[in-house]
């Protein structure tokens, strides 16, 4: 995968699994149950989005876009509201790895609308929580809080990956703003709901954000947390991303 695709894409995905030498997009990667699938057209417009995955993934972003267009073209024709959501959502992870911030809100906003109507708090609450991240990408701190927010509502507790990337999303938001110690419970928020997934690879990308916002506040035990990334980092089998972080360790030791 290409430099400018791994730094373009969705934030938490970028963090969560390409830190990690992982090519997967969780949005993408995950079941989204009923999906209008027992309908002649349900089933046609799944396997597009199955197409739209496949190329998104192998990095060919034209054809992942021309895929999720068509399926909403089609879910849109024949009132398959959730496909409409669950491939809004995918349409607009292609706009936000091609940098189109507005492009990207506006799927999403439209998502957000359709899974308010049929009562779909989950995917509600993923839209609202990429929807946070396009808005941060083009500087509107404040909306993309409120939405962050309305996401981590609509979340509650059970773990799942819309909790873990607003939570997350929340994080860069402060941070971008300077409020480290905000940013610093919310990384640790997205780590809990990560450890109750069992997602190791999500783990160790939150624990490098979460230590390095240590290292900004002078937090002794950065280089600790930093280590545990480290050591997860190896067990999955990432050498080069431990090396990496093994790197950084060796600088906060440094300044100690």
């Amino acid at each position: 995968m290409n430099a400018r695709l791994r730094r373009a894409l969705p934030k938490f995905v970028a963090s969560a699994a390409l830190a990690a030498g992982i090519g997967a997009v969780f949005f993408l990667t995950q079941h989204h149950g009923e999906d209008d699938a027992h309908s002649a057209h349900g089933h046609y417009v799944g396997t597009l989005r199955a197409e739209g995955i496949k190329l998104q993934q192998g990095g060919d972003l034209p054809g992942a876009m021309a895929r999720f267009r068509e399926a909403i073209h089609v879910a849109e024709k024949h009132g398959l509201k959730a496909a409409l959501v669950y491939n809004r959502i995918a349409l607009a992870t292609v706009h936000l790895t091609e940098e189109r911030y507005e492009d990207a809100a506006g799927e999403l906003q439209r998502a957000a609308e359709v899974a308010r109507e049929i009562r779909n708090r989950m995917q509600g609450a993923t839209a609202l929580a990429y929807l946070g991240q396009a808005l941060r990408l083009q500087g509107h701190n404040a909306d993309a809080l409120a939405a962050l927010r309305e996401s981590l509502e609509l979340a509650g507790t059970t773990p799942s990956r819309a909790r873990a990337t607003a939570h997350f999303q929340m994080g860069e938001a402060h941070r971008a703003r300077g409020d480290h110690t905000a940013a610093l419970a919310a990384y640790r928020e997205a780590h809990a709901v990560l450890r109750e997934m069992d997602d190791a690879p999500g783990q160790a990308a939150i624990l490098i954000s979460i230590g390095r916002t240590e290292a900004a506040l002078n937090d002794a035990g950065a280089a600790r947390t930093m280590g545990e990334a480290r050591d997860l980092l190896r067990r999955l089998g990432y050498a080069a991303r431990a090396a990496e972080v093994e790197t950084e360790i060796a600088a906060l030791n440094t300044k100690r």
